[in-house]
Parts: C-alpha cells; structure tokens; sequence
C-alpha cells in the first residue's frame, strides 16, 4: 500500500514539474532596444542624426516630427543598458526657435516608436534620460494601433526627476492594449519648454520596450496530450489506495 501511495505522489510530482516547465517556456524575455551607437559610437562631437532610426535589437523605428537639424548625437551612457552594449553616443533633442511657438514654448514635439507586440504581452518601456532645466518639463507616454489615434498613458512625467547632467533610468508599464499587436505605436509626447536656444535639449540613451512571451500552445500540447493518461493514472491510484 505505502508503495503505491508513493507512486501516485510521484505521478503528481511529475505532473506538477511538467506543468510548470510548460508555463516556464512563456517566460523568455524578449527586448526590442534602441542604444543609439550608430556611427562612431561614443560620439562626443554634434552630428545630425538619419531619421528613421532603426532599433539596433529587434525590429522596430524611430520616428519624430522634430525638424532634422535639432536632432543631434551625444556622448552616451551604460545606464539602463543591456548586456554588453558600450555607452557609445545617445540621442539629443534641442529646442531650436524652430521648434516652438511663440511664447517659446515648446509643443506638440514627439517621439515615435513602431514595433510589432505579435504573440508578446506585458510590455514595459524604459529608457535613460537626463535635461536642461530650460528644456521640455512635460515628457509623457502615449499609445496607438493604427498610428493615427493616440491615448495617453497614465503614468509617471518622465521629465521629473532628469534634470541634471546625470542620466536617470525611467520605466513604465504599458497598457494591455498594445499585447499581441501586429504593430504597436507608442509615443513620448514633450511640452513645456521654457527657452528656445540650442542650450535647451533632452538627451534620451538605451531605450528599450520589454516583453514577455504569452504563452504558447506547443510548448502546452504535450502536457494537454498527456493529460487524460495522467488522469487515469491517478485515478486507479485512488482506487488501489482505498
């Protein structure tokens, strides 16, 4: 009888394990990143940068409605890098009288990222950022489907706590909406400018949306297969046991 008590709590053991390697295959960790360590990578020198950019992990774009001669590279920054990726250059966004109205502030200034969330839940962008006082005091999130009709995203500004000469890493999670999408849209919308000179710039570095693989029915289909066998199994356990 102890016997084959033991057997059925090793079928349960067994059965626990397997189930719990099936949901672990779901947990794989995808990045799309965007270091900005194009050219001569730690790029101390101002240089125009080729608009769009192309995330240098993963396929995804970087678009902005900034006009090309305040879109500059600076010298970068390991934090919130990944692995072995080197400070090398960063992107720097500055003001410009071209870029504001006539209060001198600046508006409706973004960001765009486009990448495909296909199979992919529980997002979470982050990325490194620091800027001059003068600059952009409103840096917010937002989100889209069709790259026309965004939402905002509530959270964090992810301008309070840059300001400085010191990168601070940022991150927020991502609405539900943008899980399993053939193309994802988010934007970082910035506002409230206080200066335009070329003094005035946010300079973004290691840029990355985070995702985590929803789980997928083959690495499930073996336990599911071998679920009814099991369940006999345990079944005529219980009856040999009473």
């Amino acid at each position: 009888m102890l016997t084959t008590r033991k057997s059925c709590f090793g079928l349960l053991t067994i059965a626990t394990v397997a189930f719990v390697l099936a949901g672990g295959t779901a947990k794989v960790r995808s990045q799309v990143i965007f270091n900005f360590n194009y050219g001569t990578g730690a790029n101390t020198t101002v240089v125009n940068t080729s608009l769009p950019i192309a995330a240098s992990t993963g396929l995804a774009t970087l678009t902005t409605n900034y006009v090309a001669n305040t879109v500059f590279n600076f010298v970068g920054t390991p934090t919130n890098a990944l692995g072995s990726d080197v400070a090398g250059a960063s992107l720097g966004l500055q003001n410009g009288v071209s870029m504001t109205n006539p209060n001198g502030n600046l508006t409706n200034r973004y960001l765009q990222y486009a990448f495909s969330s296909s199979g992919l839940s529980g997002l979470r962008f982050s990325t490194a950022i620091r800027h001059s006082p003068s600059a952009a005091s409103q840096i917010t999130l937002s989100y889209s489907l069709d790259g026309t009709n965004f939402t905002s995203i509530v959270g964090p500004n992810l301008a309070t706590n840059s300001t400085g000469s010191n990168f601070v890493a940022n991150s927020v999670l991502l609405p539900h909406e943008l899980d399993n999408a053939p193309t994802a849209f988010l934007r970082m919308n910035f506002a409230g400018a206080i200066a335009n000179t070329f003094n005035s710039f946010v300079i973004l570095d290691n840029t990355r949306v985070s995702v985590a693989s929803v789980p997928s029915p083959s690495a499930l289909l073996p336990f599911v297969l071998g679920l009814p066998l099991l369940m006999m199994k345990l079944h005529k356990c219980r009856q040999v046991s009473s």
